[in-house]
Parts: C-alpha cells; sequence; structure tokens
C-alpha cells in the first residue's frame, strides 16, 4: 500500500507509523501517544464521535487512560481488518490523549501471515470549532517509543503461536497510558521521538481494508475456586532455550517446517569431576543428547511431574562436551533443557575461550541433504538456504557419532557460535514445569482464600529459606480462556512465574501444557501493582510462582478475564438423563472457549483456526447460542485462502501453508449448512463463487480413474488409516462426493442463478461415486479399501473412518448400503476403529440419519460420559482410557458433537427451510423418557418438551402415550415428526394445528401451525 492513499476508509494523509527505535529482530512492542484538543465538548447532535484503528501485527488502544479493546481479528494481509470503536463516553472538553500498544510478531504463525509493522489510526469528531480529525501521521505529535518491559530474546510459546511473555515492570513508566501521569513519567513522555510515517507498513500487502464484522471479545472476570497446594520450590540450576533457525535460512518467516540436518554443541568446564542431572521439559522436540560421546538416557521419571525423564550423568574435571541433533523434520525446531549440578560450571561455546561468544553454545551445520524423507502433512518444507563448505552428509555422521569437534572443525565455516537472539533469557514454562519441591519447608502464606475472591482482602506470602520460592496452584474449576490480571504489593525485583495447564487426572497426575509455553513472568516494580497480560491463555489450573523476595509479599487477587467470541446462549437441553444434560453443557463450553475471532481449535496449544474443525464448531454454536456471525467470518476467512492454493487450506489464516483435503470437503459442507441454518441468501451467492473455484482445484486432481489424487495431508482421524500423500484415498472421495452434493442443493435453493453450478457439481459428485464403486471396493472382504497407494498398490487396509464417510456420503449401491452402515456402527475385528471424538461426529450423524436413536444416546452416554466421569469440564481432543495420559489437549472443540446431536435430533428441533422458515421437530428419544431445550433460530427462540409413558399397560386415563408441547417463533409453521417408538396404534390429538384426530401410524409427520403447539398421543 501506498503511504499517499492507504484507504477510503482513512483521511489520505493518515500514515501508517512506527519508532524508529524498534530494532529487534521479532517481538517489537511500542507504544504510540498523541495529545489533542476538544473545543467546548462534543456537539449533541453530531455524528458519533469514531476512532478507526489497526495494527500489523496487534494492538490494544486506550482514549484519557481507558482502555478500549485490542485486535485487529485475524486476517489475511488483504484486505486487512480494521476496528471502529465509539468514543462519546471517554471524550472530554480540553485535552485528551490517545495510546496505543503494538506488537509486532516479526515472525509467522497460525494466525498470522509475517509482515512490516506499523499502525494506522483516524479519530473524527464534531466539536465547537467543527468537524475535526486527527489521523496518525510524521508531523512529530505522534510520539513513539519501544515498550522495554516486554523483554527479549524470548522463547516462542509453540511453532503455532508467537513469543512467551516475559514482563519487566521496572524497565518503563507503567502510566504511560494514562491521562495525567506523575511528574516523572511526564518528563519522560515528553522525551519519547517522534514517530515515523512507514512509507510501504506492510510490505506492501495491506493494499485494502474492511471493516471488522464480528463484535469484539469479552473480558468477563472469573476468579479461582480454590487454592490446591502452597509449596516450597526450587529452580534447575541452568536452564536453556535454543533457536538456531535464523542458520537455517534467514529469510524464512513462514511457519513451514525445517527440514536440516544440524548439530547444537556447548563445552562445560568443571572444576572437579561431579554428577550432573538432565531435563527436557517438553515432548517435543525430545532429542538425542550425547555427553563426552555418551548417550544420555533420559529414563528416570521419578523427580519431574512431566511426561518426560532426566537423565543422570557425570562431568569429568575440566572441560565436558554436550552435543544434540536438532530435529531433522519438525517445526518444533528449537531445543529447551534443564541442568542441575551440585557446584557452579562454566558453559563456553569455545573450550579455553569462555568469553569468546556472544552465547556458549555453536551451531554445526546446515549440512546438506541428498535425499530428504517427506514430512507428514509437509507441502512446503523450509531447506537451507546455503550449505557452507564442507558441511556434507558423510561429516554430519561422523560428528554426530564422535560426540564432539576436533580442534580443525571448531574453526570449520559451518561451526557458528549462536548469536544472542538465538538464545532466550530465560524460558519460564520449562522453569515452572522443572521446579522442584523443597520437602522439609512448609511455606507461610496468610489468608489464602483471599485470591478466590475479588475483595479488599489481600493474600500474604512470606519468603523462604535457601532462596527457595513459594508455588501456588490455583484451580478456576473448569476450563477458562483470557487474560491473567495480578494485584500485588511486593519487593521491588519479585518475580511471578506462571504456568497454565487443563487437568489433573483422577490418579492425581498433572497434565502439565508440554510442547507449549502456557507461561509468563511479572518482575515487580516497587509497592502496589496491578498487572494483565497481553497474551490469552487456555487453562483450568494456574501455577504462580514468587522467587527473589526478602520481604512478604501481599496478593488481593489474581482472576482470568475470559476472553471469548460473546455468547449469547439462547439454546438450553435437558432431560432425564442428567448425565446427558451434563454431557450437552461440557460440548458448549468447550465451543465457547474455542470461539475468538474465528473457531479454534483449543484454547491452549494452538489456537488455531483449523476449518474442518471449524465446520463442526458451527453446528454446535449455532444451536447452543443462535448467532451466526461467527460462522460467516470463519467460513470466509477459509474461503479467501483460495487465493494462495487451489483447495481451502487446512487451518487459516496461516504461515504454514497446507492442504488437508479432508478439511477442504468439510468446509463445503459447511456452506450448505450455514445456509440451511439462517437463510442468508445474500451470503449464499457469495458462498457459489468461492465453492466454485473450490470445484476447479478438485477437478484438477482427477486422476484416469476418475478419483481424486492429491499430493496433501490425506487425514481424517488420529488413527491407522492407510492415507498416503498423492494416493487415491476413498473416505476423501466420499467426503468430496457429499460436499459437491449438499453444495448443489445450496445451489439449486438459489434458482436460475446458480442452476449451472449445481449441475455441474451433481455430475462431478456422480462421476466420483462411480469411481469409488468401481476401484475401491473389495469384493472378497465385502467392503471399500482405505486407498489405491502412488504407485498403484491397493491397500490392505480397511477401516471404520472409510465406511462411515461412504456411508453419511450415500456413495454405496443398494447391495453395498447394509454392510457399510454396519461396519460404520461397529468396526469388525480387523478393521481400524474410531481414533478421536472428532470422528465420532460423523458416526453419530450417520445413525442419526437412520434414525437410530437408541444407538445414538448410547453411544453418547458412553464415549463423551467416560470423560465427564474422569472429570472432563470440556471435551478432549482424544481420548485414550488406556493411556497414562489419555489425552493432549483437554478442550477442543471438535468434540463437541453431542451438543449438537441432542438439539437437533434428540430434542429433534431443525430447518425444514432455510433459516427455519419452516421448523422440523422430530424426536428420537432415544430410550429418554423426556426431553426440554430451547433452539435459537434467525425468527426466534423454539420451545420443545416432550415425553413417552413407555408402560405398555397403561390402564384408562393414565398418561397418554406421547406428549410434546413446542412454542414457536409468531408466524412459524412447523411439520411434527412422530418418534418411531411410538405406538403406530396411538391416537393424535393436536391443539393450535390442523389436524385433530388421527392415528400415529396415519400421522408421522404433522403440518401445523401457531405459536404453541401441543400434541397429546393416547392409546
Amino acid at each position: 500500500m501506498s503511504s499517499s492513499a492507504p484507504s477510503v476508509f482513512f483521511a489520505p494523509s493518515a500514515r501508517w507509523i512506527w519508532s524508529a527505535q524498534a530494532t529487534r529482530p521479532a517481538h517489537n512492542v511500542v507504544c504510540f501517544r498523541r495529545e489533542f484538543e476538544i473545543h467546548g465538548g462534543i456537539q449533541a447532535d453530531a455524528d458519533t464521535p469514531t476512532l478507526l484503528i489497526t495494527a500489523d501485527s496487534r494492538y490494544e488502544v486506550y482514549v484519557n487512560g481507558v482502555w478500549l479493546g485490542h485486535g485487529p481479528a485475524r486476517s489475511w494481509q488483504s484486505p486487512w481488518p480494521v476496528d471502529p470503536y465509539d468514543l462519546r463516553a471517554v471524550l472530554r472538553p480540553g485535552r485528551n490523549v490517545i495510546a496505543v500498544l503494538a506488537q509486532h510478531f516479526g515472525i509467522g504463525t497460525f494466525q498470522y501471515l509475517h509482515a512490516a509493522p506499523g499502525m494506522i489510526a483516524q479519530l473524527a469528531w464534531r466539536d465547537a470549532s467543527g468537524a475535526r480529525t486527527l489521523v496518525t501521521d510524521d508531523s512529530g505529535e505522534w510520539r513513539a517509543a519501544p515498550h522495554a518491559g516486554h523483554l527479549w530474546p524470548v522463547p516462542r510459546i509453540s511453532c503455532m503461536q508467537a513469543w512467551e511473555e516475559q514482563f519487566d515492570a521496572r524497565a518503563f513508566p507503567h502510566d504511560w497510558s494514562s491521562h495525567t501521569p506523575p511528574a516523572e513519567t511526564a518528563a519522560q513522555l515528553a522525551a519519547w521521538p517522534a514517530a515515523i510515517a512507514v512509507a510501504n507498513a506492510g510490505g506492501g500487502a495491506h493494499d485494502k481494508f474492511v471493516l471488522r464484522d464480528i463484535p469484539q471479545l469479552t473480558r468477563n472476570p472469573v476468579d479461582p475456586v480454590r487454592v490446591r497446594e502452597v509449596e516450597a520450590v526450587r529452580t534447575a540450576d541452568y536452564s536453556w532455550n535454543l533457536n538456531p533457525r535464523a542458520y537455517l535460512n534467514p529469510d524464512d518467516f513462514t511457519a513451514n517446517a525445517p527440514c536440516c540436518d544440524m548439530l547444537l554443541l556447548t563445552h562445560i568446564y568443571s572444576e572437579r569431576a561431579q554428577a550432573i542431572q538432565l531435563h527436557q521439559p517438553h515432548l517435543r522436540p525430545f532429542v538425542p543428547w550425547t555427553l563426552n560421546g555418551k548417550p544420555l538416557a533420559f529414563d528416570d521419571n521419578t523427580l519431574q511431574r512431566t511426561d518426560t525423564g532426566v537423565a543422570h550423568a557425570r562431568l569429568k574435571a575440566g572441560w565436558n562436551t554436550l552435543m544434540c541433533e536438532m530435529p531433522p523434520r519438525d517445526r518444533y525446531w528449537w531445543i529447551v533443557l534443564n541442568v542441575w549440578v551440585a557446584r557452579p560450571v562454566t558453559w563456553a561455546a569455545y573450550p579455553r575461550h569462555a568469553d569468546d561468544a556472544p552465547a556458549p553454545w555453536l551451531a554445526v551445520g546446515p549440512f546438506e541433504l541428498p535425499a530428504p524423507p517427506p514430512i507428514t502433512g509437509e507441502q512446503h518444507p523450509v531447506c537451507a538456504a546455503a550449505i557452507p563448505s564442507g558441511a556434507t552428509a558423510k561429516q554430519f555422521k561422523r560428528i554426530r557419532a564422535r560426540g564432539c569437534l576436533d580442534d580443525g572443525e571448531l574453526a570449520a565455516e559451518y561451526v557458528r557460535p549462536l548469536t544472542r537472539d538465538m538464545v532466550a533469557g530465560a524460558d519460564i514454562y520449562a522453569q515452572c514445569a522443572s521446579e522442584r519441591v523443597i520437602p522439609d519447608i512448609r511455606p507461610r502464606v496468610e489468608n489464602p482464600a483471599a485470591l478466590q475472591h475479588g475483595t479488599a482482602e489481600w493474600t500474604t506470602i512470606h519468603p523462604t529459606p535457601a532462596s527457595g520460592g513459594v508455588r501456588l496452584l490455583l484451580d478456576f474449576g473448569r476450563e477458562v480462556i483470557g487474560y491473567h490480571e495480578i494485584e500485588i504489593d511486593a519487593p521491588c525485583g519479585t518475580i511471578v512465574d506462571n504456568h497454565n495447564f487443563e487437568f489433573i487426572q483422577p490418579d492425581g497426575r498433572f497434565n502439565l501444557a508440554e510442547n507449549m509455553k502456557n507461561s509468563f513472568r511479572y518482575i515487580c516494580r516497587e509497592g502496589p501493582q496491578r498487572y494483565r497480560t497481553l497474551v490469552r491463555r487456555g487453562f483450568q489450573y494456574s501455577w504462580f510462582s514468587l522467587r527473589n523476595f526478602d520481604r512478604p509479599v501481599r496478593i488481593r487477587h489474581i482472576r482470568a478475564l475470559l476472553s471469548t467470541y460473546p455468547q449469547q446462549r439462547q439454546g438450553a437441553f435437558t432431560c432425564s438423563d442428567t448425565l446427558l444434560e451434563r454431557i450437552w453443557e461440557a460440548g458448549a463450553h468447550s465451543v465457547c472457549c474455542c470461539s475468538e475471532d474465528t473457531y479454534t481449535d483449543c484454547p491452549s496449544y494452538e489456537q488455531t483456526f483449523w476449518v474442518g474443525d471449524g465446520r463442526n464448531e458451527a453446528l454446535v454454536d449455532l444451536v447452543a447460542n443462535g448467532d451466526p456471525r461467527l460462522s460467516a467470518h470463519s467460513w470466509r476467512v477459509a474461503a479467501q485462502s483460495l487465493a494462495r492454493s487451489p483447495l481451502v487450506e487446512s487451518q487459516v489464516p496461516s504461515a504454514w501453508q497446507n492442504i488437508l483435503p479432508a478439511w477442504s470437503f468439510l468446509w463445503m459442507r459447511w456452506a450448505e449448512e450455514h445456509y440451511r441454518h439462517t437463510g442468508d441468501h445474500a451470503f449464499a451467492r457469495e458462498m457459489i463463487r468461492a465453492i466454485d473455484l473450490n470445484v476447479d482445484g478438485i477437478e484438477s486432481f482427477i486422476s484416469p480413474r476418475g478419483l481424486i489424487k492429491i499430493h496433501a495431508w490425506n487425514m481424517f482421524d488420529w488413527a491407522a488409516l492407510d492415507t498416503p500423500s498423492g494416493g487415491e484415498v476413498t473416505h476423501l472421495n466420499c467426503l468430496a462426493v457429499l460436499g459437491l452434493r449438499q453444495c448443489a442443493a445450496l445451489a439449486r435453493a438459489l434458482g436460475r442463478d446458480a442452476a449451472s453450478q449445481a449441475r455441474r457439481w451433481t455430475r462431478l459428485a456422480d462421476k466420483i461415486a462411480a469411481a469409488i464403486n468401481t476401484h475401491l471396493w473389495d469384493a472378497k472382504r465385502r467392503a471399500y479399501i482405505d486407498c489405491i497407494r502412488a504407485d498403484g498398490t491397493r491397500s490392505v487396509v480397511f477401516s471404520q473412518q472409510t465406511h462411515t464417510a461412504a456411508t453419511i456420503a450415500g456413495v454405496p449401491t443398494p447391495e453395498r448400503a447394509a454392510r457399510a452402515r454396519k461396519i460404520m456402527s461397529e468396526a469388525p475385528e480387523g478393521f481400524v476403529k474410531a481414533g478421536s471424538p472428532f470422528f465420532m461426529f460423523f458416526v453419530l450423524e450417520g445413525l442419526a440419519r437412520e434414525k437410530r436413536g437408541a444407538d445414538m444416546t448410547r453411544l453418547i452416554r458412553d464415549y463423551w460420559g467416560k470423560q465427564i466421569k474422569a472429570g472432563a469440564t470440556t471435551f478432549w481432543e482424544m481420548y485414550h482410557a488406556d493411556k497414562p495420559r489419555m489425552t493432549r489437549s483437554h478442550c477442543h472443540g471438535w468434540s463437541a458433537a453431542p451438543t449438537y446431536f441432542l438439539s437437533a435430533h434428540v430434542l429433534g428441533v431443525q430447518p425444514a427451510r432455510p433459516g427455519y422458515a419452516t421448523v422440523r421437530i422430530a424426536p428420537q428419544p432415544g430410550g429418554l423418557d423426556w426431553a426440554r431445550g430451547r433452539v435459537p433460530t434467525p425468527r426466534g427462540v423454539v420451545e420443545v418438551f416432550w415425553k413417552i409413558n413407555r408402560d405398555k399397560k397403561r390402564a384408562a386415563n393414565a398418561a397418554p402415550a406421547f406428549e410434546l408441547r413446542a412454542t414457536l417463533p409468531p408466524g412459524t409453521p412447523a411439520e411434527i415428526e412422530i418418534p418411531a417408538e411410538v405406538d403406530p396404534k396411538a391416537r393424535v390429538k393436536i391443539f393450535a394445528g390442523k389436524i385433530r384426530n388421527a392415528s400415529a401410524g396415519a400421522a408421522r409427520r404433522v403440518c401445523a401451525t401457531g405459536e404453541s403447539l401441543h400434541i397429546i398421543l393416547v392409546s
């Protein structure tokens, strides 16, 4: 975008601005400040005073010290979102101040594509002087300074997210954003240099703008419900977080996976021989280490609460060599290690020259890769930009086997010391996860219950002897996602380290958030202070470790500020089985915690919009809440990936460019389902255009057999399916058929404007379905094989997943359909079985289509009920009851299927016509005696109650066989389908409907009108 005309949203004089002093390679946090005058107050009859603002990557904005909001919503680079704010409540006559905190990641993540930094804003109001406009520019009125309190270098949170938050309150004026700061702060602010105009902010990427089309996220205070533990702890003696990615390819800012052979090496000087303990706090990357050429075994699981063990070894007197191999094919491309020794040691890049390098580690490589093996799911691996002289594959093997470098190799071109930016100053997760309890010290903590309430009372924590820290474990009662806020009175330099996790198993095992930094550090200034974190985190449990204080610390509260898409929760479900009620609520809360500026997979590990997950979450969201805006917004963001890839990508907007075809086809289904639930014709026409591009992509991958054949991540479930990249995979072809047919139905609903697309998509679906039955059926096993591999060989793997996809797509021929349905319901011996709650969504879909209500409720009770009984408050990514750790993530929206099926099929409320122009009420009781609930629709809430009398020996005048009551939005007709399990000889009575008397057998579907329906079936 040129600096002369940023957009029609802003005045021509508006400029992107930044700080000339922000010179870090990444994680630049910049503060902007501007004072302006309101003459005589805002005119009462004038247009609303408005702020328009956006930034790359993220911002927070204050006016007169009042926090307004943060943004922008995650987005592709163009169009880039702009956030509007109503300023009526915050502007005042006279002097006003706008302050903005902007963070630039400097890297690509799973929710952000790297571009150049900048912030642009415009304020408009009318006062006594007339219409006024203030814009960001380089006039000198806008001042800017890097926020030195946000420390650097720090570790990555994960390969999906940006940077671990480490904040030093001593390093920057805490009241920089206030309207009237004290004199000392005012003097510092006056010394800030002017902001500079950035002529090409965003690297030219943000050439168009669009106004935000979804609400800001919530900020609802949530207090912990209990203090579970208070312990004295000590950290490891040394902790390392090493990230040499810039030596692989300094110009790569994507989140694609590295493909590289590289070693990291350090030298340790010990004055005498002594024991050493080493711990890798993460499961991934978990890499091989050698000490003086001998492999280390991380096999002692008695010392840490993590799933990784401690290695025991001995240092010799003098210099020792510690070496590891970087993960050769993994996007988790950094190293984390904690070390304990009895006596201090010296770490050095070069032996005998401890001070000659900026950091005490060497990168050895990258080495040549003659034939790198493929990385699962990776279509764009990051390889070395250049191979240094002498870095041959043979040399890599020599050094790796030897475990050290000789003098000649130490001087080689491929051996370089890590720069200071590659070595984090601290790794808070690593330190917290490897803390060891000091058993003989009991910390003194007064009034710990004050932490559970936002009252005027304080908790007092006294320092411990032996330089130990005090660790508090707070339980928030159920999964939350949001910001931490802490009010504390502490000595200057007191360190508050935080680590969050989601679950404590029934056996007492802590499921720490390994493979990510769900953590932060706050270093206190002197006295009372309050801090709200910059980063949102998902958790139920919070560890707070206080260190480096020599007098008592007082804490008034530690709370979470729940930050989700605003949930309306118009839906509800209760029934005669309280377990099903708890399951419905857990599913609704799961999707709440996974609803941000898009749907996300989880609130902790990734916070990533995976498109297939989003389809399932949208269905749950629509029956639980009824607000369609997040569904539409998320679908549209996914559609924009077609500008980069031939099929809708797997997770968007992302710096990891990846296609997962099953997700592309679920996105197609999502389009028709969104239209069916909302009746939004204008958006449907927009969707048709995007779907057509996706169909072009499908056609480009049709093989001579008439099947989709694509080099992509061809997964469907976390199970041992045979789904090779480049193969003709059965479940993908079935899901494509289903997506095409649903989109054809959407196109037909739009009439002549989309008739050609409907015909084209139907023909393609029929062609693929025929090819599936011709080429992918195994007559001997009477089942569909998982695939034809890339080399043309037929798979010998058969799976429940393949037959579920075939069944719900309607692919099997009549003579094969019953067999496919049976395999879908229960995998025979030798067939791959369901591997995740996500996949079970589609099993439930198949059962619901066949009106197998009893099997549906039985499956929900068994599969999801076990998670509830194990203590789940939200549903898990996986469920492995037979493994020590039953899942990685304990909140995954993709697992929330029961909430949708209980509302839509057990309660039975569905759209018979788009937008619920006609409501269909078709209960599948599934053995329940009664159910009551609410389902939101664009026309209003539908309320339903039904009950069944299962006593087959009913006496005269006893309870009716079946009773249904429904309250409908005004003017909304309904189709009522009598449950199949109701006695067909029962008689029907309907009030406020068209039919007065008929048999249930003759009136299995009843058409009725009126705002209140009351149907009674009697013998």
